[in-house]
């Protein structure tokens, strides 16, 4: 995987421009997610091991920092989900709304 497809570092960048463009400082994102800034930076940062040693914690922080920011990080989440062969669990829907 090179640098320029890594989904960790695209990801990383998207949070970080969306956070400076919106003038948010780490301390006040942390404040109003409740994810300590020392995650949020690793998340920033597209830091590896922040990633693989604990995926599924990295999706969650990701998802609740990409949602706070009003971040659209589906597609990256779902490439790093791949990356950690993990299932994305998708809302099932009702059988009734199903087409036949």
């Amino acid at each position: 995987m090179t640098v320029k497809n890594n989904p960790y570092r695209r990801l990383g960048r998207l949070l970080h421009h969306a956070r400076n463009h919106q003038h948010v400082s780490l301390f006040e994102a942390s404040k109003k997610t409740g994810v300590p800034i020392p995650r949020l930076i690793s998340a920033e940062e597209a830091r590896m091991p922040f990633y693989e040693e604990n995926i599924h914690e990295a999706i969650d922080t990701v998802q609740v920092y990409a949602q706070y920011l009003q971040v659209d990080a589906h597609s990256l989440i779902r490439e790093i989900s791949l990356l950690g062969n993990i299932k994305q669990f998708e809302p099932d829907i009702p059988v009734f709304l199903r087409k036949k």
